[in-house]
């Protein structure tokens, strides 16, 4: 699933994430998107902020999937992700993004930077008019 276009997208993130019984960390999310992963049965979800992140956070919650932003309040995707390749992290990073005219672009731009993580978009339209 590299990328999710619509509304059913946190639906369907969600399926994802319960059906592999994730530990996910909610990197500086909506409140909203927040709401929806915990309400998922099986999922372990930890929020942090940015600024929170450490390799000992990595080690012991081992996360699946790491939720961020593609612009946080503190670092924006790239940032964030190559942190997070420093400190050890080799999972899935979903990043939240509102609608862009070319999201593949986006998508392999942030694949050739972090090399060491599996990216994937996930749009919301929501997020359009944070």
């Amino acid at each position: 699933m590299a990328e999710i276009q619509t509304q059913g997208a946190i639906a369907k993130m969600d399926h994802t994430v319960a059906d592999t019984e994730s530990r996910v960390i909610a990197c500086d999310v909506p409140p909203s998107v927040l709401a929806r992963l915990r309400r998922q049965n099986g999922t372990q979800v930890l929020q942090a902020h940015a600024a929170e992140l450490s390799a000992r956070t990595i080690a012991d919650t081992r996360p699946d999937m790491v939720v961020a932003p593609l612009f946080g309040p503190v670092l924006d995707i790239c940032e964030l992700g190559a942190f997070l390749a420093e400190i050890g992290y080799r999972g899935t990073l979903a990043v939240l993004t509102p609608p862009l005219p070319n999201p593949e672009i986006v998508r392999e731009e942030l694949t050739t930077a972090l090399p060491e993580l599996t990216v994937q978009l996930v749009t919301l339209p929501l997020l359009a008019a944070a």
